[in-house]
């Protein structure tokens, strides 16, 4: 036959990327936030992050390690308010 076998052009693979997450720049203070903890305000909680938030190493924080550290200071479990307590962390980092 004389042809030689075809060779199949190497697939290119599409990475993925890291999950879209909103910049910190949409973030304002004026977002609402709904934290409705009994015994906790937002202005008292969001005060509390701010200064866990200034006093951390921006290096290894993370929004998980402010919720433990509030729901010590809380004594009481805010997974069900992940989504206020991330909006908090952001708008404390913003504020820097």
């Amino acid at each position: 036959n004389g042809s030689s076998p075809k060779r199949k052009e190497p697939t290119k693979k599409v990475k993925k990327g890291k999950k879209e997450t909103p910049s910190t720049a949409a973030v304002s203070p004026s977002a609402e936030i709904n934290f409705d903890i009994p015994g906790a305000s937002l202005d008292k909680v969001r005060s509390k992050v701010k200064s866990i938030v200034d006093s951390a190493n921006k290096e290894e924080l993370t929004v998980k390690g402010v919720r433990k550290i509030l729901e010590d200071w809380l004594d009481c479990d805010l997974k069900g308010h992940k989504d206020a307590v991330r909006s908090l962390v952001m708008e404390a980092m913003v504020e820097q």
